[in-house]
């Protein structure tokens, strides 16, 4: 791996950083990375660090946006053939567990050395991936991570990844820039390759955005405007949310981290379903997102003559009082332009209550 060289430009003058000193990134690479795991991946949710496995502590845990574990091995410095071997024992042995075992493995490891506790594992993986479970979880997905990387062990996980395993390999260079800070470079050595398939339990829980596009693909041209539609409106309306799919569902996950809200960590709160007969869509607002834009709101878009239907929540995502869902029935353009902007009214409603949420939970506030 050739080295990183940055330079400060200004103007036309040009002022190379100099590479940080190895052993204080060494140090603190472990720490940052929990602190902040979208330098890892994005969506990435962090649920263990020094976890105990029956091939010694793992590094750090964690459930990828699409619901999957991720084993992460860190080296302080260069990574080399043995990290190769560790990170395929570790989830191997994850791989080893059954259900219960599984979830009651991460939760009693959770909590310390800056990872959140999980008191149920099931249930908090549930509340953010509506019809997650083990087979969604594994195999998990493993990265290598360090501050370099050897040339053999470069080529092995080239070849591991190039194949039927999925493992990718990260790498970071520390630089300081002229006021004395320190700066990081993330670099991936080796991606994610797309012919990468493991073999899981349920072929079809590994990616979940497929299954929808399917059916959405089935739809006819009108309705799939329609959902089209909505799905730019959503987006227009919120800011940093994930996507996670269902068969027929395509969530809008806010991160609810700082909310102090129990296990709700980053959770679905809108959403798009397909319905059943393929003759339409449904806007749909989760039991959050209820909450943060009220009831009240609803209520008047119906007292306006655009009925919604109420269906029960799953147990597991129900919040405070709520344990409903809302969805509003689209057929056709016609409907949508007919109640678009009562739907980006409430849209905008929800994106408001979250965003007073967070200001309200911030220290001080």
């Amino acid at each position: 791996m050739e080295e990183t060289k940055i330079w400060a430009v200004d103007g036309t003058s040009a002022a190379q950083l100099i590479t940080n000193n190895r052993m204080e990134t060494e140090g603190l690479l472990e720490d940052i990375l929990t602190a902040n795991p979208e330098m890892l991946e994005g969506g990435l949710q962090l649920v263990g660090r020094q976890t105990s496995t029956a091939g010694g502590p793992l590094d750090l845990l964690g459930v990828d946006s699409d619901g999957r574990l991720v084993v992460f091995e860190l080296k302080r410095g260069r990574l080399n053939r043995e990290a190769v071997a560790q990170v395929i024992d570790y989830a191997s042995s994850l791989n080893a567990m059954d259900e219960e075992t599984l979830y009651k493995h991460i939760s009693e490891r959770s909590g310390s050395l800056g990872i959140q506790k999980i008191e149920n594992f099931g249930e908090w993986f549930s509340s953010i991936w509506a019809e997650g479970d083990i087979d969604s979880l594994l195999p998990p997905r493993m990265v290598l991570v360090g501050l370099g990387v050897d040339n053999t062990t470069e080529r092995m996980v080239k070849y591991l990844a190039g194949g039927t395993i999925d493992i990718a390999l990260l790498t970071f260079q520390g630089f300081v820039n002229s006021d004395g800070k320190t700066l990081l470079s993330r670099n991936v050595e080796v991606e994610r390759a797309d012919t990468a398939v493991s073999t899981p339990r349920k072929p079809q829980s590994r990616n979940r955005r497929s299954p929808f596009v399917e059916r959405a693909q089935a739809l006819t041209s009108e309705v799939r405007d329609v959902l089209s539609g909505v799905e730019n409106m959503f987006k227009s309306q919120t800011r940093g949310y994930t996507n996670s799919y269902a068969n027929t569902r395509m969530n809008f996950n806010l991160d609810y981290s700082a909310l102090n809200m129990g296990t709700f960590i980053r959770a679905a709160t809108l959403f798009i379903e397909i319905d059943e007969s393929g003759h339409g869509v449904k806007v749909g607002f989760h039991p959050l997102s209820i909450r943060l834009a009220s009831m009240c709101e609803f209520e008047k878009i119906k007292n306006e003559g655009f009925e919604y239907e109420k269906a029960d929540a799953q147990a597991l995502v129900q919040f405070e009082d709520i344990n409903y869902e809302i969805k509003f029935p689209l057929h056709s353009l016609e409907e949508w332009n007919a109640h678009k902007e009562q739907l980006t009214a409430l849209t905008r409603k929800v994106w408001e209550g979250y965003d007073a949420a967070k200001t309200k939970a911030l220290p001080g506030e």
